[in-house]
């Protein structure tokens, strides 16, 4: 979120590299919310209780073809096959943004 943003941009050096990245590469909009995924990996690996997860059966497609290398998750069981993942299926937006912007003010 653009409020977000600013706060991030004032945390010296590294926020300010961090909202410079954010301006340029980036999913979403900078003006209503962006997409930034390698902060939310992350978050994941820092901060597992702001995410919701769901067990289900996951595969990598090796076969050639248009999905080739994809992440391939049955969330309906419809293979009826052992759960062999994890996958966060949701974000707490505001507890990982003030965790965001608290981490990144500790590099100061």
């Amino acid at each position: 979120m653009p409020e977000i943003s600013n706060q991030i941009r004032q945390l010296g050096k590294a926020g300010d590299m961090f909202y410079r990245l954010f301006k340029k590469f980036r999913g979403g909009s900078f003006d209503t919310s962006l997409k930034i995924y390698d902060a939310l990996a992350a978050g994941i690996l820092l901060n597992l209780q702001i995410f919701q997860f769901k067990k289900t059966h996951v595969e990598i497609d090796t076969r050639s073809g248009c999905t080739y290398g994809a992440s391939l998750m049955d969330f309906k069981n419809k293979l009826n096959l052992p759960d062999n993942a994890e996958i966060a299926v949701s974000v707490n937006s505001d507890l990982f943004s003030k965790w965001f912007v608290e981490a990144l003010s500790k590099t100061k």
